[in-house]
């Protein structure tokens, strides 16, 4: 209805739509979030808790209307795996924009378990989304600098306490866990500045991994590798309001777990080693993937 408008009408009404539907969805999300807190634990907290996963699916789904609305992307989708809500995920991905959250939420919304990731603290703050995302238990991560925790060493895994406390509660219902291995968005300069081994992708980082397996490792029915791909290139949110975002392929595949892995003990050093380098393996694979994607002419 809205795609024939040119960018500079069709950016700022696809931007007010979103921030609309975002605006509506979390002012009942906080409703229900108070609810919530005020229900002692137990049954009924729990039946809150779902609650407040409906809510925000609905949210998803109304921004996938928004971008079919506004926008004319073709959108090239390969999952070559059995779905279901009512099992529990690990997602690994590749990540280079927060385009990549509306990209997942399209490809999974109500397919799986709704997706909750680790999230920097100070992201907290960021009106509506952060308080949306306290409220539906997305883990708060500080990520404190190497120089940092030299200074104050009492705060060196500190993270992970708080990554498995939050864990804990997800144990209670279907929950899909989506980590961005690389631990931060993809550019080009990083992956010099790091010497990365992999022509598109950062070095991955097995913590974040290890710990949601230490927790719920035995409740996960699989674990899913996401291959996003841009062939346009570098992407953002104005690409997305504008129109000029023309295409996205994304790529599911199942991971088999390492052999020898047990759930729970994860964080042991043989363990720790087998989820690295099972990690780093995968991370082979969807690099060679992204190559033949991009490979492939627009």
């Amino acid at each position: 209805m809205l795609k024939f408008l040119p960018p500079f009408i069709k950016a700022p009404i696809a931007f007010g739509m979103f921030l609309l539907n975002t605006v509506i969805w979390c002012c009942v999300l906080f409703l229900f979030t108070f609810v919530k807190i005020i229900t002692p634990p137990g049954r009924w907290r729990l039946r809150c808790s779902r609650w407040l996963t409906a809510i925000a699916e609905n949210w998803n789904t109304g921004n996938e209307l928004i971008t079919d609305l506004t926008q004319d992307i073709d959108w090239d989708i390969q999952v070559d795996a059995e779905l279901s809500p009512d099992e529990s995920y690990l997602l690994l991905a590749n990540h280079q924009s927060w385009v990549d959250i509306v990209v997942l939420e399209r490809v999974f919304n109500r397919r799986i378990p709704f997706i909750r990731f680790f999230i920097k603290k100070q992201l907290f703050w960021v009106p509506f989304l952060g308080p949306s995302w306290w409220a539906l238990d997305f883990p708060f991560m500080s990520r404190h600098s190497e120089e940092y925790l030299k200074k104050h060493p009492e705060r060196r895994g500190q993270d992970l306490v708080t990554a498995r406390k939050r864990c804990e509660r997800f144990r209670l219902m279907p929950t899909s866990v989506l980590i961005f291995a690389e631990g931060t968005r993809f550019r080009e300069e990083k992956r010099k500045r790091l010497s990365s081994p992999f022509a598109h992708l950062l070095p991955p980082k097995a913590g974040g991994v290890s710990t949601v397996m230490e927790v719920m490792g035995d409740q996960f029915a699989r674990v899913l590798d996401v291959t996003i791909v841009y062939p346009q290139g570098e992407t953002s949110f104005f690409a997305l309001f504008s129109g000029r975002l023309k295409r996205v392929v994304v790529r599911v595949r199942t991971l088999e777990l390492p052999r020898g892995l047990v759930p729970g003990e994860a964080r042991s050093d043989d363990s720790y080693d087998k989820i690295k380098q099972w990690v780093r393996a995968a991370w082979g694979e969807k690099d060679k993937l992204i190559g033949r994607l991009e490979a492939v002419p627009i």
